[in-house]
């Protein structure tokens, strides 16, 4: 499985978003995801996401997981995971999550 590091955030005006964006060589892979239960604002600026190859981070698909108070940890249905720590801990105890998402491509900007 290939590994890409990026960040994890819940808006704090949307309490059923979640998105991420992660380096995939020079690709910005994007994606916006609903969840069922509300959860608060949370940040993760080292989110890992393992992926067998970039079609599985491509398209529409389901996830199921863990959030809080320190961690979270999603599977989607297609063998992607995406896991880290938190930048700070939530005021909620580990509460299993279900959802899906679109992942949406762009190109990277290069750091000068």
């Amino acid at each position: 499985m290939s590994v890409a590091i990026g960040t994890l955030n819940s808006p704090a005006d949307d309490v059923h978003k979640i998105t991420a964006v992660f380096s995939v060589g020079s690709l910005k892979k994007s994606l916006a995801a609903t969840v069922t239960s509300a959860v608060p604002h949370f940040h993760s600026a080292r989110a890992k996401m393992k992926y067998d190859n970039l079609e599985s981070i491509d398209h529409a698909t389901s996830f199921t997981g863990s959030l809080g108070p320190d961690t979270f940890e999603f599977t989607f249905s297609n063998g992607v995971q995406i896991k880290g720590t938190l930048k700070t801990p939530i005021d909620l105890a580990a509460t299993d999550l279900q959802g899906s998402g679109t992942w949406a491509t762009s190109m990277s900007m290069p750091i000068p």
